[in-house]
């Protein structure tokens, strides 16, 4: 509770799978603080991604413990501080003989819970958790384009069929062929779709919406950016995205995709769809 010897933040955290291979896997969480006047603190922080939370004035460390539970209950202890007087702070560690996430037809859907929880002065400010996949998905431009080729852990998984899924079907289960890949058309699907995929190994595409200007060299507007820096936050930590679409080749475009690319730089952007599918 907030009382006059307090000051409120709004707390965004984002983690990220930076690599991962069958003997490490590098995890990035992100950690950021704005004010609560901030445009960033309206409605939406009150989501399962952003926290009000409230720190004494002249807090300049904030206690972080990480915890990974992994599929079998074996837990993977992380201790670092970090400053909230910085808008961003990232905690870098690394998990030994990760349970790799795959698609169905490739091997076993492997979940971890990441527990994070903020500690001042010894007593817990703040307590997150998320559901985590570890895997990794390239994609070598001439091959994704010419065959519909992706590279998931290491291994070549061809898409013979992309699935539209826009909003406007109401029904939320997934349609599903062992070489699909579903991709979320002009709009972000509720929380239950991405973690349908993550249980069953469905592979996603995510495009980006944006609100088009007539005058396409204009920037962003800041209501572009907050959404979609508050999706990103949201389903950052989905196994089951392969990926962010975005198709439309303008200035705003690209500036959509660096904005992407920084907040989620372990995920490629297409700006193509296969020819053959």
């Amino acid at each position: 509770m907030k009382t006059a010897d307090t000051t409120t933040h709004v707390l965004t955290f984002r983690p990220l799978v930076r690599y991962v291979d069958k003997s490490q896997a590098v995890i990035d969480a992100h950690f950021m603080f704005h004010p609560e006047s901030t445009p960033e603190s309206g409605k939406k922080s009150r989501a399962k991604y952003r926290h009000q939370i409230h720190l004494k004035p002249a807090t300049t460390n904030l206690d972080v413990v990480l915890r990974m539970t992994g599929p079998f209950g074996k837990i993977h202890d992380y201790r670092a501080t970090i400053d909230p007087r910085h808008e961003e702070s990232m905690i870098r560690f690394d998990l030994p003989q990760p349970k790799r996430w795959w698609p169905s037809t490739l091997g076993n859907q492997a979940l971890y819970k990441l527990t994070a929880v903020l500690i001042e002065d010894d007593n817990v400010v703040d307590t997150w958790e998320s559901s985590l996949g570890l895997t990794s998905v390239r994609a070598d431009t001439y091959n994704w384009v010419q065959d519909g080729i992706l590279i998931v852990n290491g291994k070549e998984f061809p898409i013979h069929e992309i699935y539209p899924f826009t909003k406007s079907i109401k029904d939320e289960i997934l349609p599903f062929t062992s070489d699909m890949l579903v991709h979320i058309k002009k709009h972000f699907a509720p929380d239950n779709l991405y973690d349908a995929a993550d249980k069953a190994g469905v592979l996603l595409l995510q495009s980006v919406p944006f609100s088009k200007s007539k005058k396409n060299h204009n920037p962003l507007s800041k209501n572009n950016f907050q959404h979609i820096i508050q999706q990103v936050d949201r389903l950052a930590s989905h196994p089951c995205i392969v990926g962010w679409h975005i198709p439309d080749h303008s200035k705003r475009a690209d500036q959509l995709a660096a904005l992407i690319h920084k907040l989620d730089p372990g995920r490629r952007i297409f700006r193509y769809l296969p020819e053959a599918c």
